[in-house]
């Protein structure tokens, strides 16, 4: 596919996720980023790989208040470029991982420019004027797509030169197995992220049950994740039993407290 063609697709494509990231319907994911690029570039074995190691990557990244953090929707968009480049899956995670990184810088540039939306905003709602608000309010989005869509555009479109970072990763063997290794343990330190996250403490005995059964009884990951769906559902029915089960007590003792109180 011509340069300008794959880029345009995947700037358009690109705008219309961030439609998604910011109604938080949850579609633009990185998985869905790495799979929709795959299905672009004529890869899609590729692109859901990819994908699905940049989901591992973000699991442990929250955006709380004004914090920012790593893009990997955008990341394993140019991973799954990079790597059918190159011809090299750990180029294009070193490259997707590094690409998430400077977005982050992006990302402050537009929550600074939105500003000054939020205050023509401000002063529309001032003066009484709900649809001039409303504008002001959507234009935000706008400052986010251009400034997605716009890196994406020009990125894919030099693609060509990212042969240069394969070529010299193949030259140097400790730079491949530096970036073998960096594609191992970054889905690992999204994971430690993610745990970092949880209630370990209450919830020690279904982290340990998973371990067992993924690495003594070789479970594979969807037989985990349906065990995972129904130990929650068990434990959510508990939850919600304890909890009737005690509003049903005190209701009792409440009945009985009024009963002497009239007596």
């Amino acid at each position: 596919m011509n340069n300008i063609i794959l880029a345009f697709a995947l700037a358009i494509f690109t705008a219309i996720m961030d439609i998604d990231w910011w109604s938080e319907l949850g579609i633009g994911c990185p998985l869905v980023f790495g799979i929709v690029t795959g299905i672009i570039v004529g890869d899609i074995q590729l692109g859901f790989q990819i994908g699905s190691l940049c989901t591992l990557m973000s699991l442990g990244f929250h955006s709380f208040g004004g914090a920012t953090i790593p893009d990997y929707r955008i990341g394993a968009l140019f991973a799954v470029v990079a790597a059918k480049q190159t011809g090299d899956a750990d180029v294009g995670l070193l490259i997707g991982t590094t690409i998430g990184l400077l977005m982050m810088q992006l990302n402050v540039l537009g929550r600074t420019l939105n500003t000054v939306w939020l205050h023509r905003a401000d002063q529309s709602l001032k003066n009484g004027s709900i649809p001039k608000f409303e504008f002001w309010h959507r234009m935000g989005l706008v400052t986010w797509m251009i400034l997605d869509s716009i890196p994406v555009f020009i990125g894919v479109l030099f693609k060509d030169n990212l042969s240069i970072i394969s070529n010299f990763a193949n030259q140097w063997q400790w730079v491949s197995s530096g970036l073998k290794t960096v594609g191992i343990l970054l889905p690992a330190v999204g994971f430690a992220m993610l745990l970092s996250y949880l209630d370990v403490k209450r919830f020690w005995p279904f982290l340990i049950l998973g371990y067992l059964l993924f690495a003594y009884m070789g479970m594979p990951i969807i037989g985990l994740a349906i065990t995972g769906a129904v130990a929650a559902g068990l434990d959510s029915m508990y939850i919600e039993g304890s909890r009737s089960e005690k509003n049903t007590n005190n209701d009792a003792v409440a009945s009985e407290e009024g009963t002497g109180y009239e007596d």
